[in-house]
C-alpha cells in the first residue's frame, strides 16, 4: 500500500530521470526518491499508474468545449484498451485545440494529457507509459547496467538536475524496485 499520497509540486523535486535507448527507441525512467511516499512493491505502483492514466483518460472524454463536444459512450470506458479506441479519432483535434481546456488540475490541459496517446511501431494508439514494466514479473533496472548481451546502459539522463551526484549516490536509489522480488 501507499504510505502518503497527496502529490504536491514539492515532490517533483525528487523525481530521478533515467535514459536508457537503442537504435530504435528512447526510454525515460523516473525514480520518485521521496520516502514519505513510498508503495510496497512494483505491482501496488502499477495500479497507482494504471488509475492516474484511466482517470486522465477519462478526463478527456467528459470535457467538452468548441472543438471537441463529442457524446463517447462513457459506459464503454472500462478498458484503457477502449478508452485509447474512442480517443483515437480525437488525438490530433484534442493535442491542437484543447490547450486551454483544463481538468481539476488546474495546470494540466487536455491538450497534455492527449500527448499521453502515441503511436506504436504498427502505427496504432497506445499510452506512452509501458504498464508491463510494473507487473509482479518485471523489475526496473539498477542504475549503469545492461540486459545480457546489449548496450544499452540504464544512465543518468542529461534532463536531471541531480546528475552530478557520485555514481554511488544513484545506485543506492536504483535499488528501488528490488523490494518487490
Amino acid at each position: 500500500m501507499c504510505r502518503a499520497l497527496p502529490y504536491t509540486i514539492q515532490t517533483v523535486v525528487y523525481v530521478q530521470t533515467w535514459i536508457r535507448s537503442t537504435s530504435e527507441k528512447i526510454s525515460y525512467y523516473f525514480v520518485h526518491a521521496k520516502p514519505s511516499v513510498l508503495f510496497d512493491n512494483t505491482s501496488i505502483l502499477g495500479i497507482f499508474i494504471k488509475v492516474v492514466v484511466h482517470f486522465l483518460s477519462l478526463s478527456i472524454i467528459q470535457h467538452k468545449c468548441t472543438m471537441f463536444n463529442t457524446d463517447l459512450p462513457i459506459e464503454q470506458c472500462s478498458s484503457m484498451s477502449n478508452l485509447i479506441h474512442l480517443l483515437a479519432p480525437y488525438v490530433n483535434t484534442l493535442r491542437k485545440y484543447c490547450i486551454k481546456c483544463k481538468i481539476s488540475i488546474p495546470y494540466v490541459s487536455i491538450a497534455d494529457i492527449a500527448y499521453l496517446l502515441v503511436k506504436n511501431k504498427s502505427n496504432e494508439w497506445t499510452i506512452a507509459i509501458d504498464i508491463n514494466v510494473y507487473s509482479k514479473h518485471e523489475q526496473f533496472r539498477l542504475f549503469n547496467s545492461v540486459k545480457y548481451g546489449k548496450n544499452n546502459p540504464l544512465v543518468s539522463s542529461t534532463f536531471d538536475k541531480y546528475q552530478t551526484r557520485a555514481q554511488h549516490r544513484v545506485l543506492i536509489p536504483s535499488f528501488l524496485g528490488l523490494s518487490s522480488i
